[in-house]
């Protein structure tokens, strides 16, 4: 893989980039510089030519050692005569990292079960990465057995390193997510260490179970969230459900979402960097409803930020389907609002007369008023 990143056209044309402006410059100099500027060409392309060897030569090696050995398909049962126990440590790696480079997670399922029957300890460098593939195929039993070998191969583990956190995730995958839920609390709890790992872990998470559609474990949730907030002042969690459920396209799920930003408005100013991506993957699936709702809030709990993003959000979205109506529409709304936005919004709506005067459009009629909120129409 290495050899055939090194060998690509880009990369090549990146190493020899060099030698084209040596040639390119050799025109233009005089004898003597021409000479050690040659002399320097040839040793740049021989230096290149080696170092081409060299990797095609590693690259030969390893796969001659790999000839004789054959992994599983994915999702396949092992049935390999590896003996794990007499293979030397560079050999079990090679076959490990094999298998990670593939993403074969059945492979590395197999070996691991090998590894624990034998009592042969994988190397030190490659424990996370097993033990992130043990978790997210929920082997429990597995992990256990990996923390056994461990301490019987007397690897090094750093000092906050613990393996609860990868229990809790596979126990989750397993489908108690109630249970590693609550693992999950609790070492968020005592160990400041672990917390950016079950941070990432558990938006993925949450994300997941949000589309399960299942209430109760939803309420659960909110609940662990909430006394993470009360114990550490912290939202990072209730903000992974807020924006799982505004994404979701089932209406109650949308109207938590709305019910989380009236409850706490300090909610609403930790989803603020996230709002921009957000509006974008919602618009770009046409899904003005949830957008003009958010709107709707914000200006009713007079989030001024909130609404310019929103609008301009919004904005964008018109301009590029064209929407004369819609569009002046926003604008209107924005000024009588108090509702601040950039001045590139009017040079953009220039361009949009313009382009409709240039190909014929026909402007839209004025949109029809939904909801009226605090004595201002909210018509787009």
């Amino acid at each position: 893989m290495a050899l055939l990143r090194l060998s690509s056209p880009r990369i090549l044309s990146r190493i020899y980039r060099p030698t084209f402006h040596l040639q390119k410059n050799l025109k233009q100099s005089t004898p003597s510089e021409s000479s050690s500027t040659v002399d320097l060409e040839d040793a740049i392309d021989n230096f290149t030519t080696e170092l081409l060897q060299k990797k095609k030569y590693a690259w030969d090696m390893r796969n001659e050692k790999m000839k004789a050995i054959k992994l599983p398909p994915k999702n396949n049962n092992f049935n390999s005569s590896l003996d794990v126990g007499k293979m030397s440590k560079e050999q079990l790696d090679e076959i490990f990292n094999s298998a990670l480079v593939e993403c074969n997670d059945t492979a590395i399922v197999e070996l691991l079960r090998e590894c624990s029957r034998t009592k042969t300890c994988p190397s030190q460098d490659l424990i996370l990465q097993l033990l992130s593939v043990c978790a997210q195929n929920g082997e429990v039993d597995l992990i256990n057995d990996l923390e056994k070998l461990c301490k019987y191969g007397d690897v090094r583990l750093p000092s906050n390193f613990n393996f609860d956190v990868y229990i809790a995730q596979a126990i989750w995958e397993k489908g108690l997510v109630i249970k590693g839920l609550d693992m999950f609390q609790e070492l968020y709890m005592i160990n400041p260490f672990l917390r950016r790992y079950i941070r990432i872990t558990l938006r993925r998470l949450i994300s997941k179970e949000v589309k399960n559609n299942s209430e109760a474990v939803l309420l659960y949730m909110l609940k662990v969230a909430k006394n993470i907030i009360n114990r550490h002042k912290d939202y990072f969690f209730l903000a992974c459900i807020w924006e799982s459920c505004y994404m979701s396209e089932l209406y109650s799920d949308q109207k938590l979402a709305l019910n989380l930003l009236y409850e706490d408005r300090r909610l609403i100013e930790v989803i603020t960097n996230r709002l921009p991506f957000l509006l974008i993957t919602t618009l770009r699936s046409h899904r003005t409803e949830p957008v003009y709702k958010l709107l709707e809030c914000f200006h009713v709990m007079n989030m001024k930020e909130q609404c310019s993003i929103v609008a301009m959000a919004f904005l964008d979205y018109h301009f590029l389907q064209v929407s004369i109506g819609n569009y002046s529409e926003i604008i209107r709304w924005c000024k009588e609002s108090n509702v601040p936005l950039p001045s590139i919004y009017t040079k953009k709506f220039l361009k949009l007369l313009l382009k409709s005067d240039s190909y014929g459009i026909v402007t839209e009629s004025k949109p029809k008023s939904i909801v009226k909120s605090k004595n201002t129409d909210l018509s787009f």
